[in-house]
């Protein structure tokens, strides 16, 4: 992803440090919450964790979503 935003808009190599030392850590914290979320063994708590997490990503794209376009910026 990284790489895509990073051609996509022509940045050079040092404007993408923390994003791409971010997505090795966030590889990292996937296989924790894996192992966190192993542990759950009730049902109704299962479900209610999941719904959280969908309840999330679509306030996150919706965020994402907001932010101008690269066609918008260029056109100010």
């Amino acid at each position: 992803m990284a790489e895509k935003i990073q051609s996509t808009l022509n940045l050079p190599p040092s404007a993408m440090t923390y994003l791409v030392s971010h997505s090795v850590l966030d590889q990292e914290h996937l296989h924790f919450f894996e192992s966190l979320m192993n542990r759950i063994i009730k049902v109704e708590d299962q479900q209610v964790i999941i719904d959280s997490a969908k309840m999330v990503f679509s306030l996150y794209g919706q965020m994402l979503r907001s932010l101008p376009s690269l066609s918008t910026q260029q056109s100010v």
